[in-house]
């Protein structure tokens, strides 16, 4: 799918704000539509997404997830600056995802989107695995090729795939950018949770998703991609990293 087809709606309190974040995602290639909430419900096309930029939960925000989550919408729940919303109550209500605040809020929303337009069925059932786009980063792991968007490793030789959950692509995500800017940099238990920006993410959790993305990597991958540990921090081998390997040359 062309990055030009997915697109989406944005609405909330601050009008300005939602404004500059549809300005971000036009960059990244996705269509978005300002609307105010009550011109949402019933003039929104069907399945579109809709980017809900929330101070604060509330009872009223979640009455309006669960109402477009019964309409079919995939409502992605955005914290602006400041703002505590709580993760596992809007996934509770139906909320497909919540982004935290920081710069690089805008990009995370444009690979979730882009992630739920391959995921969505069309007229003729689901749709086939789409190939990477150019211009998407894909990194290259050892012989594998980490697809964050689709939340997966490729093997070039075989092409055995590694499926991760979100959570594990978002942390390896963080560690292989991390490494691609330096690579002798090691992340520790702080390091990460800032880099993540999941709301609620302890760092009892955090050690759980680590020591379950490591052990799934190496009992398939066979090879320490993931390097050190949480207490004195944890890398990407640098030898394994190829931050210049585009989608196209991945995918070849």
């Amino acid at each position: 799918m062309a990055g030009a087809d997915v697109a989406v709606v944005i609405t909330g309190e601050r009008r300005l704000a939602a404004l500059s974040l549809a300005e971000r995602l036009g960059a990244l290639g996705v269509r978005a539509e300002v609307r105010p909430p009550v011109r949402i419900e019933g003039q929104v096309p069907a399945r579109r997404p809709v980017a809900i930029l929330a101070s604060a939960w509330s009872a009223g925000l979640a009455q309006f997830v669960r109402r477009l989550h019964a309409r079919g919408h995939h409502a992605i729940l955005l914290a602006l600056p400041g703002a505590e919303v709580d993760r596992l109550g809007a996934m509770r209500a139906g909320a497909a995802d919540v982004i935290g605040e920081g710069p690089e809020q805008a990009e995370e929303l444009a690979l979730k989107l882009r992630r739920l337009s391959e995921l969505a069925p069309g007229p003729g059932g689901p749709k086939p695995a789409a190939a990477a786009r150019p211009g998407e980063r894909v990194y290259r792991l050892g012989g594998y090729s980490f697809d964050p968007v689709r939340q997966h490793l490729t093997a070039a030789a075989g092409g055995a795939v590694i499926s991760l959950t979100p959570t594990e692509s978002v942390v390896l995500y963080c560690l292989v950018r991390a490494a691609a800017a330096d690579p002798q940099r090691r992340m520790r238990v702080p390091d990460l949770i800032a880099a993540c920006r999941l709301p609620g993410l302890t760092p009892a959790a955090l050690r759980k998703h680590v020591f379950e993305l490591r052990s799934k990597l190496e009992r398939t991958a066979t090879l320490p991609l993931i390097t050190g540990d949480l207490r004195m921090g944890l890398s990407c081998n640098a030898t394994f990293l190829d931050p210049n390997a585009d989608a196209t040359e991945s995918h070849a």
